[in-house]
């Protein structure tokens, strides 16, 4: 390039000048940060004077980031593959020039009350037990993290599933979300307390929690899966009466208003039940996988059987459906491998797929005097009109 210092351009008599390429003035730093934050890299460079607009390209063990074409890459650092070596090449026309190289390790996850968390910088999150064989856990409101003490809001997807020495379960109040499977296949789980913050529960939070047999929801609750205690030994839910979204009625969930029933309790040993005169929708998955009903009868005021409402109620022989059904939702009725007496009192319903895919044999039997266009079978089932004694009026 100094070749260039003195040379002038023969054609309009403008001194050439030489171009440098970039200069990194602020070199990228390791980080360290603990699963599930994010580490932020930064890089500053001068282009120097006619370099024009500089060009980034970060780059993971010499590979290309994809989209990480900026001054500042974010890295969120969920699992060792997101760790490594990391830098950045800065181009402009004048060359490239690539920076020093900065790690992004994670940080041994915090511990306290035998259990382990991430930590996003303000709020810790239960991802498992330090070790196993605890017959107890009391998850904290709060665990201290760099001498500050900080709120414990979530219990991680498969946290504490499978700990089946667990027997008692406290849950703190700062918790506002219970993950995917946290608690699943604890099958000595006997006694839950839940915290006053707890807001949602997710699908097989409890499943196949085979002792529980009682949980009281408190009024922080806005949003259950309906599938969250699958295949437990759960007899009762009981709702804390401030509730502003469900209910209980008899120990079975309802909304707030009662026209839906979201949840039977999976471990019930009644062979009957009665739907209350003022429900109107059975919910999607609410008698799911249940053992023990053997006659069901959906009475004059349900309009609404969500998708897989009873799916895989296995010893569920005996159907009556009411006169008001319309709809029948995706799979309500799949796997029930007993069912064979079938009676709908309605005029035609909208059906979903698959309504009784994998169910028992046998006709549906509809009254002929009913309005609309009955299919001649379903999912193997031939439908059949009658007027007499096959059908009995609703009790």
């Amino acid at each position: 390039a100094s070749s260039w210092d003195t040379v002038s351009n023969p054609l309009n008599d403008h001194p050439l000048v030489a171009v440098d390429p970039p200069t990194i003035t602020d070199q990228p730093d390791a980080v360290s940060v603990t699963q599930g934050q994010t580490a932020h890299l930064h890089v500053a460079a001068d282009v120097h004077t006619g370099g024009g607009t500089p060009s980034y390209q970060w780059k993971k063990s010499g590979e290309p980031v994809a989209n990480a074409t900026s001054a500042d890459l974010e890295v969120q650092v969920n699992s060792d593959a997101d760790t490594g070596d990391y830098t950045v090449d800065v181009t402009s026309w004048a060359g490239t020039v690539t920076s020093d190289t900065a790690a992004v390790a994670i940080l041994p996850a915090p511990t306290s009350n035998g259990l382990r968390y991430s930590f996003d910088g303000v709020n810790a999150t239960v991802m498992g037990c330090v070790g196993a064989g605890a017959s107890t856990v009391t998850i904290p409101d709060t665990i201290t993290v760099n001498a500050i003490d900080r709120p414990v809001v979530a219990i991680d997807a498969y946290a504490l599933a499978s700990e089946t020495a667990l027997t008692h379960l406290s849950i703190g109040n700062n918790i506002r979300a219970i993950g995917l499977s946290a608690f699943q296949n604890d099958s000595a789980l006997a006694e839950v307390t839940l915290g006053d913050s707890v807001e949602s529960i997710d699908a097989m939070a409890f499943g196949f929690t085979t002792s529980l047999q009682a949980v009281t929801i408190p009024s922080s609750v806005t949003s259950i899966n309906p599938r969250s205690f699958l295949s437990s030994g759960l007899t009762d839910l009981t709702v804390d009466s401030n509730n502003q979204q469900f209910k209980d009625i008899g120990g079975v969930l309802f909304n707030k208003s009662g026209t839906t029933l979201v949840s039977y309790p999976a471990g019930r040993s009644a062979t009957t039940y009665s739907i209350p005169f003022d429900t109107l929708t059975v919910g999607e998955a609410a008698f799911v996988a249940n053992g023990a009903l053997t006659s069901m009868v959906v009475g004059n005021n349900v309009t609404t059987i969500q998708s897989y409402a009873f799916q895989s109620a296995t010893s569920l022989a005996d159907l009556t459906i009411g006169s008001s059904v319309q709809t029948i939702g995706d799979g309500a009725f799949s796997g029930t491998e007993a069912l064979t007496a079938v009676r709908l009192f309605c005029n035609t319903p909208t059906f979903g797929n698959s309504v009784f895919s994998s169910s028992g044999s046998g006709p549906v039997y509809y009254l002929s005097s009913s309005d609309g266009d009955w299919p001649e079978s379903l999912n193997g089932r031939d439908f059949v009109a009658v007027d007499g004694p096959v059908i009995t009026s609703l009790t």
